[in-house]
């Protein structure tokens, strides 16, 4: 209990430490779907992840998931893994508010892709096994926008557009120089179709092209010294990200598949090397409409898995089963209140040979979102029995934290 204590205590510090950083302090409501549970196909395949059945959803540029696994919290975190997203380094500053929230939902493949590995050092109970997967994941259907929403979302970022730019008109206009610098360039302008020959013409354009100048200068300083007033109130603004955090909850069909290798290094030897598992997976699910501070998702899976040799230990002696294959599945249920989310999951395995005996696993789940782009989760429950006869009896905690990084990416946004 020491120990359990101890371990929460020291990730409590951690933590708060994090939150410190929290960029927008006034806004811990705004959610943004872009971090969930280690959606890491390399986690997956590893047997590693809290979370067997994932939620389709879209990730981050970059995504950092530690955790640990180990007996009783009494070691430093032993998983690590790591996800990308080309498509945000490739078009990360381009991104389309029309495509990326659309009320349509539509199919979808490179702009969800994640590429993703993970080690896990101490697999199977062994300290001297490292474990490395590596794999992808593309979600196909991410859900759709509620355009109710969006709509309202529009119409707040419209508000806010015109207070900016009549504001700022009204503080251009406050300004003595600004006001005569303008007047001076409106009155050559008017001079310039009664000029009597082209010399007269082409000075009346250079006197022109430096007021522009200066004017364009003058309203650079301008907007500087305006933006340090801070136009918009606290309550504008929270006005804006609550109506997009609404509007973000996606709801309607999810699916996503994935795809996905495993390797087992003795003592961290290439030299002997040898497959752990590969396999290939689908999940997908519903997402009922968003509530006012909830969303219920129910979700499935279906997957297979290839072991090159599998060690299957009976009651009196162990069977290597050569070209091992088995099948997965499951469902998954998954409340969202807030910053919380509750689930609990339960999978079925079925092996394609006669001497393995199948298996089940249930499981659940909490994360809470303590900062805009950071989480921590919770996982509990039993492991599949893959490696001896007899009904699962092994008892899985998971303790982690998820960091996203790139939230900041702009995206492209035309007014109508």
């Amino acid at each position: 209990m020491r120990k359990i204590i101890l371990s929460i205590s020291i990730m409590g510090l951690v933590f708060s430490a994090m939150a410190q950083d929290d960029t927008l302090k006034s806004l811990k409501d705004v959610k943004l779907e872009m971090l969930k549970m280690p959606d890491n196909a390399a986690f997956t395949i590893m047997g590693t992840t809290p979370a067997e059945i994932q939620m389709p959803g879209s990730a981050p540029e970059f995504a950092m998931s530690i955790q640990n696994a180990s007996n009783d919290f009494s070691q430093f975190p032993n998983n690590y893994g790591f996800s990308v997203t080309p498509y945000w380094w490739i078009y990360g500053k381009k991104l389309s508010f029309e495509d990326d929230f659309s009320t349509r939902n539509e199919l979808k493949f490179f702009r969800h892709l994640r590429l993703s590995g993970g080690v896990v050092n101490g697999a199977n109970d062994n300290n001297r096994l490292w474990r490395y997967g590596a794999g992808l994941q593309a979600t196909l259907l991410a859900g759709k926008v509620d355009s109710s929403k969006r709509a309202d979302y529009q119409r707040h970022l419209l508000q806010l557009n015109r207070k900016l730019y009549n504001d700022k008109d009204e503080y251009l206009k406050g300004s003595v120089a600004y006001r005569e610098l303008e007047a001076e360039f409106n009155k050559t302008l008017q001079t310039m179709p009664d000029a009597a020959d082209d010399e007269e013409r082409a000075a009346l354009g250079k006197k022109i092209a430096e007021l522009q100048a200066k004017k364009k200068k003058l309203m650079e300083e301008l907007n500087a010294e305006y933006g340090l007033k801070k136009p918009f109130s606290g309550a504008d603004s929270l006005e804006l990200y609550t109506s997009f955090n609404d509007m973000a909850t996606r709801y309607g069909w999810k699916w996503d598949i994935g795809i996905a290798t495993a390797f087992d290094l003795q003592s961290n030897k290439l030299d002997s090397s040898s497959l752990y598992r590969l396999g290939g997976w689908t999940n997908f699910g519903y997402s009922l409409p968003p509530g006012k501070n909830y969303q219920l998702s129910i979700l499935g899976a279906g997957r297979f898995y290839y072991y090159d040799q599998g060690v299957y230990a009976l009651e009196s002696s162990s069977v290597t089963i050569s070209d091992l294959g088995v099948i997965d599945g499951g469902v998954r249920l998954v409340l969202d209140v807030g910053k919380i989310s509750l689930s609990a999951e339960g999978l079925y395995r079925y092996g394609l040979s006669n001497a393995f005996e199948n298996t089940y696993k249930v499981n659940a789940m909490l994360n809470y979102r303590f900062a805009e782009n950071r989480m921590v989760y919770f996982s509990l429950g039993n492991d599949f029995n893959d490696n001896s006869v007899g009904d699962p009896n092994q008892i899985r905690v998971f303790v982690g934290v998820n960091l996203g990084f790139g939230d900041k990416t702009d995206v492209e946004y035309q007014l109508w």
